[in-house]
């Protein structure tokens, strides 16, 4: 294709003196000039009344806040037309009156002020902006749908894979990828594919403002949001032409069917699918003809899928390309320009670009590839320091912060409650509807149904009312609204939803069994959302959940923080690893974890067992009794699980036994010294000397006689709490065993949920095939340890 002659305005003699008085009145004007990067015989030609490039006159007058009208020398402007190439043809276009000339030329530089005072930057999630030239992109040729397939989705839906194709569904097979920009240049008709977040917007905005600079070709660019224009408007019969009259604010339609005639404008149209059901259909069936009666202009169109009720058969259909490695480092570097120095941002971009590229963090490249995503990575790193260390904690950090962004609602768009919630409140519904809708295995969601399940979260709302309207209206209103403010659910095809990715589907339903998880309750069942347990739910998410090695190590991450801020919690964690380091069993260090810990804490179920006839029967008792749970100890070893099946004093391990009769020494008031002396000896415990002798000279202060008899009695109440807190200090100095850690009842809370939570976690790790060994591995590591050694472990 040709290239375009570039327009040339000049300064008359009054606009000169206008300008230099503008430059004479304000220092940070001439500074602003010199950031115009351009030659000094540049600024000469237009101070002297020489053309220069019209695009750089428009920024000169801007920045001397002039109007480029009151300063041009408009007495000779003509405008020079080219052949044009548009589906390999050239043609050369008419000239027109000079009258219709100077008004197509002032309606250019109209519209392209107000493109660029509206989209020449992108706001970004860290609320900085950035220019939107700075971004890249690359498209990708799209096969056509089968016609057959395209108005029967049953038929598609029979041949696909929804894990490998979900982020393609309804589109065909990619072909050539080209560079955006010259793309759309070579195709005069385009319709952009891809799903939210795709970038399909910011492209069409990055096409205006391209025009706007001269980098596409001599044409208007106009941008058409739908969503905008009221439901009356959509339905018209005219409803492209009175569009483009609203945006260009001319007062008749002849005037906009004239400008259309000429030619010569890029119409780029968003927002298609955001419209009401009866105005899309309207559109797209007078596109078709529009397009045809004005086919001397570009039209560019944003589509998520190819299903759609009428075709486009001279459209040439495109899909946004993922990013590649060099797009993907050129907008990191220009995510921290926005604030950070230029030393700064090349070191965190280096450091960003280095961690994305080892392999443990495959699975963020991958995510990078998404224009959105990588904001949110980029938002992440900026927030942390580093990348996420899961998928499930990059959900947990994006998607809250994308909820946190509200967006104003459409003019002609009654809002509904969902622009009221908080973020705790949007998190409660969208995981209520995850969890309706994955426990059905409902990854693509029928429109009726999907609007059921929001009247049933609407129906838990006590103060809720719906004023005039039926409820079914306004769930699809309140759909609607969550589509529009984060595409979090999204439609799909005419009748079809769907979460934006099954990764978002599956961490919702996480959040939700997290965030009203108890259990001390596994029973529990979920109320009106599901029939299923906790205890279901969890073990049947984590044989759905894609990546779930990923879920898993962010439960246990969840769990950990059960008890992260509790400083007496975490020392008691640090006594149990210290022990189970220091004892010489032959078991698995998480499982000698379990047992301190099972141990250290059954007190606290019960403070005593009730004092036996005799010492063996203590012992017992107190491995037998239900009060003590030495499940996960048992869980996460095979010989400790036999041990505890069978004979425990016979079978599990002499330094076990002897920490066990300890503890079941201190539980009852320390009464039964000599059995348990006797019963050691019996048993052959070996007992080192120190602690043994101590432990005789302990027995030797205890009265003669009948312990029921009046000096016994006087004996004990005088001293036996000076004697026992002496005898647990020897037993604490010898086997570090025997704390009394007086915890509260909300301590005591935390610590039956945190444990509860790790058995729960535990027995879903053990019996599903599907986790990877290193993860096993992460998850035994860290089990029961306090955060100190767990970050630890990861710096």
């Amino acid at each position: 294709m040709a290239e375009p002659t570039q327009q040339a305005l000049k300064a008359s003699s009054t606009g000169i003196e206008q300008a230099k008085s503008a430059c004479l009145s304000s220092a940070s004007k001439i500074t602003q000039l010199r950031q115009l990067h351009v030659s000094r015989a540049t600024m000469q030609q237009f101070f002297t009344g020489q053309p220069i490039d019209q695009s750089l006159f428009h920024k000169i007058c801007r920045i001397l806040e002039l109007n480029w009208q009151d300063i041009a020398d408009l007495s000779d402007l003509h405008i020079k037309h080219i052949p044009e190439e548009s589906n390999g043809e050239s043609h050369a276009l008419p000239a027109v009156a000079s009258s219709f000339n100077l008004r197509w030329q002032k309606l250019k530089v109209q519209v392209e002020e107000t493109l660029q005072r509206h989209h020449e930057q992108i706001e970004l999630l860290n609320l900085q902006t950035l220019p939107i030239m700075d971004l890249e992109f690359d498209l990708y040729i799209v096969e056509k749908l089968a016609r057959d397939i395209s108005v029967n989705i049953n038929a598609y839906l029979k041949q696909f894979d929804p894990r490998e194709d979900f982020e393609r569904f309804g589109l065909g097979d990619r072909n050539e990828r080209l560079n955006a920009l010259e793309a759309a240049k070579k195709y005069p008709r385009l319709i952009v594919l891809g799903q939210p977040a795709a970038g399909k917007t910011t492209f069409l905005k990055y096409l205006a403002i391209a025009c706007c600079q001269n980098q596409y070709g001599e044409y208007i660019p106009i941008f058409l949001d739908l969503k905008v224009f009221s439901t009356e408007l959509l339905e018209d019969a005219n409803v492209l032409e009175l569009i483009i009259q609203e945006t260009l604010n001319f007062n008749h339609l002849k005037e906009v069917q004239e400008i259309l005639s000429y030619g010569h404008l890029l119409i780029l149209i968003d927002g298609l699918e955001s419209i009401p059901d009866t105005g899309r259909k309207n559109v797209q069936f007078q596109l078709r003809t529009f397009t045809q009666r004005y086919n001397s202009n570009r039209f560019v169109i944003a589509c998520r899928t190819q299903f759609t009720d009428y075709t486009l058969p001279t459209f040439r259909h495109v899909e946004i390309a993922d990013l590649n490695l060099s797009q993907i480092n050129a907008f990191v570097q220009a995510w921290f320009k926005a604030e950070l120095d230029t030393t700064a941002t090349h070191e965190i971009t280096q450091a960003f670009m280095t961690e994305l590229a080892l392999e443990e963090n495959h699975k963020f490249f991958l995510l990078a590839q998404k224009p959105q995503l990588l904001q949110i990575l980029c938002w992440i790193f900026q927030y942390l320091g580093r990348l996420p260390a899961t998928q499930f904690e990059f959900y947990e950090l994006g998607l809250t912060r994308i909820l946190e962004v509200a967006h104003p609602p459409s003019p002609h768009h009654q809002p509904t409650i969902y622009l009221e919630l908080d973020l705790a409140e949007r998190y409660r519904l969208l995981s209520y509807l995850a969890i309706l809708t994955f426990e059905k295995k409902e990854l693509f969601i029928q429109f009726k149904k999907l609007k059921s399940y929001i009247n049933l979260y609407l129906k838990t709302l006590p103060s809720f009312t719906i004023g005039q309207t039926t409820m079914a209206d306004y769930a699809e209103r309140l759909l609607s609204d969550i589509e529009m403010q984060h595409g979090i659910i999204f439609q799909r095809s005419p009748d079809l939803y769907s979460f934006a990715s099954p990764r978002i589907q599956e961490y919702l339903v996480g959040y939700y069994l997290l965030r009203n998880f108890d259990p001390n309750f596994l029973k529990k069942s979920l109320g009106t959302i599901t029939n299923k347990n906790w205890y279901e739910l969890f073990s049947y998410l984590t044989q759905r959940v894609y990546r779930l090695d990923d879920f898993l190590l962010h439960i246990k991450h969840k769990i950990d923080q059960i008890v992260a801020r509790d400083k007496k919690i975490q020392i008691f964690l640090s006594w149990v690893n210290q022990k189970a380091i220091l004892v010489k069993v032959p078991y698995k260090i998480a499982a000698v974890r379990a047992f301190y810990f099972s141990q250290a804490i059954d007190r606290i179920f019960d403070p005593r067992i009730s004092r036996p006839i005799d010492f063996s029967h203590a012992v017992n008792r107190a491995l037998k009794s239900s009060l003590h749970d030495w499940s996960l100890a048992c869980h996460l070893d095979r010989e400790l699980d036999y041990a505890f099946s069978h004979n425990v004093i016979e079978e599990l391990d002499p330094e076990f036994v002897l920490d066990l009769i300890l503890n079941c020494l201190l539980v009852t008031f320390a009464h039964d010294l000599s059995l348990f002396m006797t019963f050691a000896e019996d048993r052959k415990l070996t007992i080192e000397p120190e602690l043994k002798l101590a432990l005789h000279k302990f027995q030797n202060q205890l009265p003669k006689g009948d312990r029921g008899g009046v000096e016994y009695q006087k004996w004990w109440q005088a001293n036996s709490q000076i004697w026992i807190r002496n005898l647990r200090l020897v037993i604490i100095e010898h086997r570090n065993v025997g704390y009394d850690w007086q915890f509260n009842r909300e301590q005591q809370a935390l610590l039956r949920q945190y444990y509860n939570a790790n058995k729960l976690l535990v027995e879903c790790l053990y019996n599903n095939p599907r986790v990877a060994p290193q993860t096993i591995q992460e998850l035994e590591e860290t089990l029961l340890l306090p955060i100190s050694d767990i970050r630890s472990r990861h710096h």
